[in-house]
């Protein structure tokens, strides 16, 4: 399942829409404490597409905490502003994806990453 933490209703609309119409299961929230809830309630996700800019939460502090208690989910990170992502020595690397989002890219990541994810 594709997990989307986007705090643009439309956005987050738009993402859910085009990964159903993809075939993949998909849940989106608005905040990263509902993701983490989320996350906590089910073994079903096996991405989780991440907004950095969200409100209480930030979607890099979101990320260390999926890492730190989750190492084998599947991450990317997207943003509408610009943002430096250095990887942190010792964990995996996440990618990166500037908005709007390029789709070609997207159904890359989505492609070569995460299907063992959402197997």
């Amino acid at each position: 399942m594709v997990l989307i933490v986007e705090d643009d209703p439309l956005s987050r609309r738009a993402l859910q829409s085009l990964f159903v119409a993809k075939g993949y299961a998909c849940r989106a929230v608005d905040s990263a404490e509902d993701a983490l809830k989320l996350i906590e309630k089910s073994d079903e996700i096996g991405v989780a597409l991440i907004d950095i800019d969200l409100p209480g939460m930030n979607g890099l502090q979101l990320l260390r905490q999926l890492q730190d208690n989750h190492p084998n989910l599947a991450c990317m990170l997207m943003s509408a502003n610009e943002h430096e992502v250095i990887p942190v020595p010792g964990r995996r690397a996440v990618p990166f994806l500037p908005k709007p989002l390029n789709m070609k890219q997207l159904k890359g990541f989505m492609r070569g990453t995460c299907e063992t994810s959402l197997s």
